[in-house]
């Protein structure tokens, strides 16, 4: 939710609205690009272009300029232009290189929350973004020629960030995929509920051990702190499913966000197998962070009074502050043994897996560099004896 006022003192025009950036139509042009900058609970001025078919202009919607975008992608590739605004559809003969501005004359939205942009000269139809690379255009949205500006006071009472979280392939482990492989991989639908107040100063990647509150959906409808797992394991070592993984690696520290990992055939690789030395998933239970699990998977509460607070024009500073804990420095070998299926989260063929997690603690991945010879053994072992089980099973 957000609120939108004249900036004049005592002018009438307050509009409030909650809506989904990227898919619902807003009262001013480019305010998408100010919301997007805003912190929680901040109000800012902005001076942003009005948006003619709302306030009953002279010109026709259609005598306005084309919807300008820019082709700005995460790597220095040239993107090929499709014949329909499909990601497999035929080739065009025109591309567009990092960096080039185009016009827009129609946009389609597609599978996977992909836009298909169909350039005004003709020349073919491009995509805003690819589920397993990210996003690939963004919009310009210029003004367009006598097109009056307005003054306003711009308020963010509360948010929540969509994504969609690539999952590898069964058989990727061992190289590095470039951006065409991994648009064939499955992705998570990811909706952040409230965001971590904390920033890692590393990567979480293979060989980093996490502990995570796992609600399922059925325990989430229940209420906040019901069926709560408090579950460890070590990235990329076979023991949960590599949606797991793929989610964990995607958040900050206390973040919470919900994740549904769509029904299908194939969704990134499944638990196993064991091996020698392979570090197992623990459920552990630690009462010195009851509260703390509580006020963190208590999201919808939070977001429902900023909600209110917006409706009253009460402005929210942000969801309130979590109580203090503190974990104990064992908790990476803390806990029972448990197996994946012994838990509630199921993903088959025909049902999609709904959860709620929340990234509590992380251990940074082991640096074979500073390690003694001896556990350099150890660690050489283990990846061997971890590779040799992979390519039994055509993983590696």
């Amino acid at each position: 939710p957000f609120s939108v006022e004249p900036y004049e003192n005592g002018a009438e025009g307050v509009v409030r609205r909650t809506l989904r950036l990227g898919h619902d139509s807003l009262p001013y042009s480019r305010l998408e690009h100010v919301l997007l900058s805003m912190k929680l609970g901040e109000r800012c001025a902005a001076t942003l272009p009005e948006d003619r078919s709302d306030v009953g202009a002279a010109e026709p919607p259609q005598a306005l300029r084309h919807a300008s975008w820019r082709y700005d992608p995460p790597e220095e590739r040239k993107l090929e232009l499709r014949t329909e605004p499909r990601v497999d559809a035929p080739r065009a003969a025109a591309t567009l290189l990092p960096g080039e501005s185009f016009e827009v004359a129609e946009e389609s939205e597609g599978v996977d929350g992909v836009l298909f942009l169909r350039l005004a000269n003709g020349s073919g139809w491009a995509f805003d973004r690819l589920p397993s690379v990210g996003a690939l255009c963004v919009r310009g949205d210029p003004v367009a020629e006598g097109q009056a500006l307005r003054r306003v006071v711009v308020t963010l009472h509360s948010w929540r960030r969509r994504d969609l979280v690539p999952v590898p392939l069964p058989g990727c482990i061992g190289f590095r995929p470039d951006a065409d492989e991994r648009i064939s991989w499955p992705v998570l639908q990811k909706l952040e509920l409230r965001p971590g107040p904390e920033r890692l100063l590393h990567e979480i990647e293979e060989g980093s051990r996490v502990l995570a509150a796992i609600a399922p959906a059925l325990s989430v409808a229940a209420g906040a702190g019901t069926g709560v797992r408090l579950l460890s394991w070590t990235v990329g070592e076979g023991t949960v499913p590599g949606y797991m993984d793929a989610a964990v690696a995607s958040m900050h520290i206390l973040e919470v966000s919900e994740f549904v990992a769509p029904a299908g055939k194939q969704f990134g690789t499944e638990p196993g197998p064991v091996y020698d030395g392979q570090h197992p998933a623990l459920l552990a239970e630690f009462p010195e962070l009851s509260e703390l699990l509580v006020a963190l998977l208590d999201v919808d509460g939070v977001s429902s009074a900023a909600s209110a607070a917006a409706e009253a024009d009460d402005l929210d500073e942000g969801p309130p502050a979590l109580p203090a804990a503190s974990l104990r420095g064992d908790w990476p070998v803390t806990g029972a043994t448990v197996s994946w299926d012994d838990l509630d989260i199921r993903r088959t063929e025909e049902v999609a897996a709904t959860f709620r997690l929340a990234l509590v603690a992380v251990q940074e991945a082991p640096d074979v560099c500073t390690m003694s010879e001896d556990e350099q053994q150890a660690f050489l072992e283990r990846e061997r004896a971890h590779g040799n089980a992979l390519a039994k099973l055509g993983r590696f």
